[in-house]
């Protein structure tokens, strides 16, 4: 049985871009072996930073306002 705490300290101690291949029982570089692909992580982060604001703005709309601001008319 593989006990995690030897390969997450021997990442820890090599630095951030390095990820544990359970296949090999290696820490790789994580971009160069394909694990990490920066174009859906930004594709989903967009996706999630829209879906919020969206959301923010029907709740806006949707809140009954018992004394709702009055809009200077010039």
């Amino acid at each position: 049985m593989l006990n995690p705490s030897v390969p997450l300290e021997a990442i820890r101690e090599t630095g951030s871009p390095l990820a544990y291949d359970a296949l090999t029982s290696n820490a790789v570089k994580a971009f160069a072996v394909g694990l990490v692909e920066p174009l859906p992580v930004v594709r989903e982060a967009f996706r999630l930073a829209v879906t919020g604001a969206s959301t923010t703005l029907t709740i806006d709309t949707l809140v009954l306002r018992r004394d709702p601001p009055q809009i200077a008319k010039s």
